[in-house]
């Protein structure tokens, strides 16, 4: 018996094509894909501009070694908005404030005054504008104590007994003179015992004898003057 197998072509009405659900899978697969895109980008703007928004303002912070840091804080207000306790606390919806406050001069909006505070205190500078926006005196705190400082025009003067002198690694200058645990800028005094005399007089600058130490007999006449730099000796002048 003879078999015959006659090849078959399919008219192309007949061919298969690709499938409607798996057409319908694809699409559904590309719109997933570019929600997810779109997640990610939305995330990633809004992590940036959180991240510029936060590093917005600085709060000033006097470290230890009388350096100013910086903290990156959110908040500026109006000092009117804040509360201050008897204790100086200032306080912000009654939680303790970290941030800068602004004062402004009466019917304007030129800046007077601008605090720097950290948990209620103030912490860093706080600085005082004329109507022109030039500073006109600059105050520096920790945690809430004043440092003291001048006008930006005006020598700090005090006491010599009230410098604190802190041993350096530096085996040129082996001291740093602080005041206020601030590297002194200015000039210290000493007098003779129960006396208005003055028997001496040292200028520094940033903890250092810088310029001239000058002492001097109880008829107010010179002794002996030394000159010097960055905390060393140049000369002397008797």
């Amino acid at each position: 018996m003879m078999m015959f197998f006659r090849s078959f072509v399919c008219p192309p009405y007949l061919t298969p094509g690709p499938s409607p659900f798996a057409s319908a899978q694809a699409t559904s697969n590309k719109q997933e894909r570019g929600k997810d895109s779109g997640k990610i980008l939305i995330g990633f703007f809004i992590l940036t501009f959180g991240l510029i928004g936060c590093g917005d303002n600085v709060v000033e912070n006097t470290s230890s070694d009388g350096n100013i840091n910086s903290l990156n804080v959110a908040d500026t207000c109006n000092c009117i908005e804040l509360v201050v306790d008897s204790l100086g606390t200032h306080l912000l919806d009654d939680k303790l404030y970290t941030g800068i406050c602004l004062s402004y001069y009466s019917a304007s909006y030129d800046k007077y005054i601008e605090k720097n505070l950290f948990e209620g205190k103030l912490h860093g500078k706080v600085i005082y504008y004329d109507k022109d926006g030039a500073v006109l005196f600059e105050e520096v705190y920790e945690n809430g104590k004043q440092k003291r400082n001048g006008a930006l025009d005006e020598t700090l003067t005090c006491d010599c007994a009230e410098l604190e002198h802190v041993k350096t690694s530096d085996p040129l200058v082996p001291t740093l003179v602080k005041l206020d645990d601030i590297p002194f800028t200015g000039k210290c005094e000493k007098y003779y015992e129960n006396s208005e005399q003055l028997y001496m007089e040292s200028d520094y600058k940033n903890g250092y004898l810088e310029g001239y130490t000058i002492y001097y007999n109880k008829d107010g006449s010179t002794i002996l003057m030394e000159k010097y730099s960055y905390g060393q000796m140049i000369s002397t002048v008797n």
